[in-house]
């Protein structure tokens, strides 16, 4: 029962912001965040703790975030709120927004969400997630220390191709092609390489990495030849290699004989660079089939739901930060709900409250 239990719920929560907050068309992630933000967490589960429990804090591969509770949406107590914050990359960049916790009664709940391009089938397969759009969030608290989403996976997985796969054909030697790739974050190393190729004989092609020198292919950071022979070739190369700029370039060279690159159907992308000898230039052609991937300090890159849990928060500011660096398919809508001790009892409530005691004494 649990489909349409949530099903229902998410119709409720819709038909709230239509009506309550004049949201005329909510998205989904919005929707979704709030769904997992008022959720209870169940630990240590129904055996207890010890040799026997269950599972540990939320997330976890038991209750996910926890057990649907759709009165934590509207009303729990007199100074716990769930705020909603919603926008949109276009490109590139980082949002902020400010939030007062005023007591320790209830735990402060940051929930981002967004809703993901579809990736390729071999993405998904391979470690680091197949996220295609990556959105990371942080909870800066009040001495200015930055709180991470739980369950975090740093590795990262950077790739721009579909399942619409198309076949370019490399028509000579000595022309090299290339991809620029956005790393999440600076630090990050990357671990290991994957490049689909198709020959038509036997013959040889190169695989570099370079570093961006005014937005075009600058140092060679990698470079590795292999021997190919006819059909379809998957390459994976492990590697260790430091990025010294947030964007790179991946790409080929064909040496000898005929081979082509796979590719995704269609022209119009922004990132696929040539080089026949004469410098490098942008051709608006598909995506190159090919992985980057690597291992970077904070952040999570494998999932489209990212949560920050702060059991017991000191009053003062916090500061949300919602950032987007590899957004290879802008725009990407996102949405965060956020809840806890956020609005104190008015002090004319209070004094209302008082006064009506009185009275009530009074008529005894």
């Amino acid at each position: 029962m649990s489909c349409p239990l949530v099903s229902g719920a998410a119709a409720v929560l819709r038909e709230y912001l239509r009506v309550n907050r004049s949201w005329s068309n909510p998205p989904a992630c919005l929707i979704k965040a709030m769904l997992l933000n008022g959720a209870t967490e169940n630990a240590p589960g129904q055996y207890g703790t010890g040799a026997t429990q269950e599972m540990g804090i939320a997330p976890n591969n038991v209750e996910g975030w926890g057990r649907l509770n759709i009165e934590n949406a509207f009303y729990r107590d007199a100074n716990y709120r769930m705020f909603l914050w919603t926008n949109a990359f276009g490109a590139a960049g980082q949002f902020t927004t400010n939030v007062t916790v005023y007591d320790s009664s209830n735990p402060l709940k940051v929930h981002l969400t967004w809703t993901d391009f579809p990736a390729s089938t071999l993405t998904y397969n391979q470690k680091g997630g197949g996220l295609m759009n990556d959105l990371d969030l942080r909870v800066v608290d009040p001495s200015n220390r930055t709180n991470y989403p739980r369950a975090m996976n740093t590795s990262a997985c950077i790739t721009y191709h579909t399942n619409d796969q198309n076949i370019t054909m490399v028509t000579s030697p000595l022309i090299w092609e290339a991809n620029r790739f956005t790393a999440p974050q600076l630090p990050m190393t990357l671990t290991r390489l994957d490049h689909l190729i198709y020959a038509t004989g036997a013959g040889q092609i190169a695989t570099f990495i370079w570093s961006e020198s005014g937005g075009l292919p600058g140092t060679v950071l990698y470079a590795i030849t292999n021997s190919v022979s006819a059909g379809f070739l998957l390459y994976t190369f492990s590697m260790s290699v430091a990025l010294p700029t947030t964007n790179f370039f991946v790409g080929s060279r064909l040496i000898s004989g005929a081979a082509y690159s796979a590719r995704d159907a269609g022209s119009g992308s922004t990132r696929t660079f040539f080089n026949t000898g004469a410098g490098w230039f942008a051709q608006s052609l598909g995506e190159m089939w090919m992985h980057a991937y690597g291992n970077v300090s904070t952040g999570d890159h494998a999932n489209t739901v990212e949560g920050v849990v702060i059991s017991t928060p000191t009053g003062g500011t916090y500061k949300i930060i919602v950032s987007g660096n590899n957004l290879p398919y802008a725009p990407v809508r996102f949405a965060v709900a956020y809840s806890g001790s956020l609005v104190p009892e008015p002090a004319l409530a209070l004094g209302l409250g008082f006064v009506l005691a009185l009275l009530r004494r009074r008529r005894r």
